[in-house]
């Protein structure tokens, strides 16, 4: 049921398509990067799940190039920012996550088109949780909350809680609240004082 906006003046030079697409392909390309906007502008941020819900709308394979593509034009527009998260984990090969936000220019974009823009659950683990220095801990919670989503649950990244410790996520599905804590390495669970708080 998505109809794309009509796109303001002002943004039609970011709105172009490739002159070899045929007028099918490209209405359908162009309607393909409103989605993924709009799920941005939703707060998503990890491009497989996004993917998946616009390939699923559009009739397309989450991990298609046709999919691909559509964040490679958005990132070309300067309308999105985009990054592979790395995380290792011992006597394994790295866990890789594509992720995307809004860039300045395309939040402004999204308003113009009537769409409200929240902070993403990227943005938030960014600003709140050193998400820059902890590039394998940040992968986790959003892969972990993607699975969540895609399952069903609704899912809050950092949520406000009284109390001296912050849990990485609460995930709800009907009468079932869940506090979560996402590690990525051995810790002596224990004697920890940050496991201590979160269960208080």
């Amino acid at each position: 049921g998505f109809t794309l906006p009509k796109i303001p003046k002002a943004w039609e030079h970011r709105w172009q398509v490739r002159a070899e697409m045929s007028k099918a392909d490209a209405e359908l390309h162009l309607k393909r990067r409103g989605m993924v906007l709009k799920c941005l502008a939703e707060g998503l941020s990890v491009q497989v799940e996004i993917g998946r819900y616009v390939g699923d709308a559009s009739g397309a394979q989450y991990r298609s190039g046709a999919i691909r593509r559509v964040f490679e034009a958005l990132e070309e527009s300067g309308l999105i920012v985009r990054q592979t998260l790395t995380l290792q984990v011992m006597g394994n090969m790295p866990t890789r996550l594509a992720v995307a936000r809004l860039s300045e220019e395309g939040k402004r974009f999204c308003r113009a088109l009537g769409w409200p823009v929240v902070e993403s659950d990227w943005e938030r683990l960014l600003r709140l949780h050193e998400g820059e220095k902890q590039e394998g801990h940040t992968l986790a919670v959003l892969l972990f909350a993607s699975a969540a989503r895609l399952r069903g649950w609704t899912v809050e990244v950092l949520p406000e809680v009284q109390g001296k410790a912050r849990p990485d996520m609460v995930i709800t599905k009907g009468e079932q609240r869940l506090y979560v804590e996402v590690e990525t390495g051995t810790r002596l669970h224990d004697a920890n004082a940050k496991w201590r708080m979160n269960a208080e």
